[in-house]
C-alpha cells in the first residue's frame, strides 16, 4: 500500500534527526571566546604529568573528550584537567599521595 505524497514527507521530517553536527571545539567542550588552542596528546600527556599511552587509552574508551585530526588526538587542556578533578573526587583519589 502506498502512503500519499503528503503523508510520506512529513513522516520523513519528523524522523529525520535534528542533531546539528558539532564543530571540534564543540566536541571538546571548548566554548567560542576560548583564546586556547587544542593540545596535541604528547603535549597533553606532558602538561598533565601521564603517559601518553595512559592518555591515549583514557581517549579511545571515551572517558576523555578528544578530537581525531590527521595528526593524532587533540584535546582541550581546561576540559581534561576539569574531568580528572571530578573523577578524582568521586572516586575519593586524593592528589599527591
Amino acid at each position: 500500500m502506498r502512503l500519499p505524497q503528503g503523508i510520506t514527507s512529513g513522516l520523513k521530517s519528523t524522523l529525520a534527526p535534528t542533531l546539528k553536527p558539532q564543530s571540534p571545539r564543540e566536541t571538546l567542550g571548548m566554548n567560542d571566546t576560548s583564546n586556547e588552542r587544542p593540545l596535541p596528546l604528547t603535549q597533553m600527556a606532558r602538561e598533565l604529568g601521564v603517559s601518553v599511552r595512559w592518555l591515549r587509552s583514557e581517549a579511545e574508551r571515551g572517558a576523555l573528550p578528544h578530537v581525531k585530526a590527521d595528526r593524532g588526538l587533540l584535546f582541550d587542556k581546561a576540559t581534561v584537567e576539569r574531568l580528572l578533578v571530578e573523577r578524582a573526587k568521586r572516586e575519593g583519589v586524593r592528589r599527591g599521595i
